[in-house]
């Protein structure tokens, strides 16, 4: 794999990660059952929460990127 192949895939990856997370910390039925299932993995995920929040925006903007500079 070449670094310019590397370069279009890895955005959608940090979007990827960061649209399931973000959706996961804010939908409040997820919250709800992991609450009740396993609250010992609530703190856990909660310190993951900025990466989640920066892999999302940053991934979107380096798409928005890539689409506006190679369009």
């Amino acid at each position: 794999m070449i670094i310019a192949e590397l370069d279009s895939y890895l955005p959608f990856l940090i979007f990827s990660y960061g649209l399931l997370a973000v959706a996961m910390f804010e939908h409040p039925s997820i919250q709800i059952l992991l609450q009740k299932h396993s609250p010992f993995l609530v703190p856990k995920l909660k310190s993951q929460q900025i990466l989640a929040w920066s892999c999302f925006f940053c991934g979107g903007l380096w798409i928005l990127q890539d689409l506006w500079v190679f369009d």
